[in-house]
């Protein structure tokens, strides 16, 4: 499984740009592959999670207003799938105030054979698809991982991980990257690969990716 992490922390906004967020992210998603255009509800039954999810912005406006346990106050939590292949499921959680204990996270998960078979698309597909996430959200971090590499690191916490492809918007020395890692500027910020295909990399050099990166 893929897994696919924007976190960042920002003031909180009104329902109206909230809603208008969400719907740039699915928008990002659907400019990279045809795959992204069709979501369905994620229900406990079957009749309701084989409705169509409206990513339009009125539709997800209406899911904005629900928000956390009947409080839009709280924050959002936004979830869809869809059984196309690759088999996916996202979860937003947007409008989370800056000095909660979380904070506002894009989930994507892809059904792949990671970390040691294919990636869900081709490699040029997997990075558009980040780099479109990256540049609508500007988050604070992203990361293309998966649950066996996440779950080895010393700190799995997905604000602060690291994965095949790590992106952070804060500087940080790159002479502490190790050798296997490729970074350039992307954005606000830093794409680090950590080696040339997904099934190199290593915990050993994630776990480093993740210390050099750690802000400040």
């Amino acid at each position: 499984m893929s897994e696919v992490v924007c976190t960042w922390r920002r003031p909180q906004k009104d329902l109206d740009a909230t809603a208008h967020e969400a719907a740039s992210i699915f928008e990002a998603l659907q400019q990279v592959h045809p795959t992204f255009h069709e979501w369905f509800h994620k229900g406990y039954s079957r009749a309701e999670a084989n409705r169509i999810f409206d990513t339009s912005v009125d539709a997800l406006r209406a899911e904005v207003e629900k928000g956390q346990i009947g409080s839009p106050k709280l924050g959002c939590s936004i979830v869809a799938w869809s059984p196309a292949k690759p088999t996916r499921s996202m979860r937003l959680k947007l409008n989370t105030a800056p000095e909660w204990i979380t904070c506002n996270t894009v989930d994507l998960r892809l059904q792949s054979a990671l970390p040691d078979g294919p990636l869900p698309f081709e490699e040029d597909v997997c990075l558009q698809l980040l780099e479109n996430l990256i540049d609508t959200i500007r988050p604070d971090r992203a990361i293309w991982t998966c649950r066996a590499w996440n779950s080895s690191l010393s700190s799995p916490v997905l604000e602060k991980s690291a994965g095949w492809l790590t992106y952070v918007s804060h500087p940080f020395d790159t002479e502490q990257l190790p050798q296997s890692a490729t970074h350039r500027p992307l954005g606000d910020g830093t794409i680090i690969v950590a080696a040339e295909a997904p099934e190199l990399v290593t915990v050993e050099d994630l776990e480093v990716i993740r210390t050099a990166t750690a802000p400040a």
